[in-house]
Order: C-alpha cells, then structure tokens, then sequence
C-alpha cells in the first residue's frame, strides 16, 4: 500500500497493482468528497 495526501487534506492509499486510470478514478472521487466535506 502507498498512501498519498491531497490538497484537500484527504489521504488515499492504493496498490502497486492499481491501473493509472483506476488510480486517477479513485483520485477524482478523493477529491469531490473533499469538496463536500
């Protein structure tokens, strides 16, 4: 596992095995639920 902080102070945690699009998805999602929060 690899977990980054965003902007939003939101951490994400991926695998290795993620694809980039499936990262970037998750990443997008991360985000917008920053915003809302």
């Amino acid at each position: 596992m690899r977990c980054e902080t965003i902007s939003s102070g939101f951490e994400i945690c991926f695998t290795y095995s993620i694809s980039e699009r499936g990262y970037r998805e998750q990443k997008d999602v991360e985000e917008k639920k920053g915003l809302l929060s």
